[in-house]
């Protein structure tokens, strides 16, 4: 069985409809319905695999998984998360996360008048060399001070054996 390992999820802003009709975002959870299960099998993988069909895996050190530098504006992250066993990095806060426009549909709208900066950090390429990530005026979240953050290609491109199938 293969598993998503060497996952970074770093630098986000992940904010929730507080205000949206219908929606119930308090009973949301920014890593699924069952994070805060204190019973979790921690022997048989297949045990493990149903359990977590609920919420996001707790074996990120095993997975090689990093959640760092992000701004998420829930009550449960990023102490409550940290106290459940996930190794939440120590860049990772809290906060009031208010976009400038909260239509739906209205991609533009997801910046924030002043997001905090956004956090250095070495990532290893697909030919195994490091990188330090660091450009200057860099924020938290996809939106920058030129635009949104893209990619002519991602970086797997390179090395995907299949990739002109599809």
């Amino acid at each position: 069985m293969q598993r998503i390992s060497g996952f970074e999820h770093r630098n986000n802003l992940i904010g929730y409809a507080e205000n949206a009709e219908k929606f119930k975002w308090t009973s949301c959870s920014p890593l699924g319905n069952s994070w805060s299960a204190q019973s979790i099998p921690s022997t048989e993988l297949e045990d493990r695999l149903i359990f977590e069909r609920g919420c996001f895996t707790r074996s990120w050190k095993w997975l090689g998984i990093v959640f760092d530098g992000d701004l998420v504006g829930h009550p449960d992250f990023p102490e409550a998360l940290r106290a459940a066993g996930y190794k939440i990095g120590v860049g990772a806060q809290s906060g009031i996360v208010k976009f400038v426009d909260e239509t739906i549909g209205l991609p533009r709208g997801l910046k924030m008048p002043s997001p905090p900066a956004g956090q250095p950090f070495a990532i290893q390429l697909p030919d195994e060399s490091w990188s330090l990530f660091d450009p200057d005026d860099y924020s938290v979240g996809a939106w920058q001070h030129g635009g949104t953050i893209a990619f002519e290609n991602p970086a797997f491109l390179d090395i995907w054996p299949m990739v002109e199938k599809y």
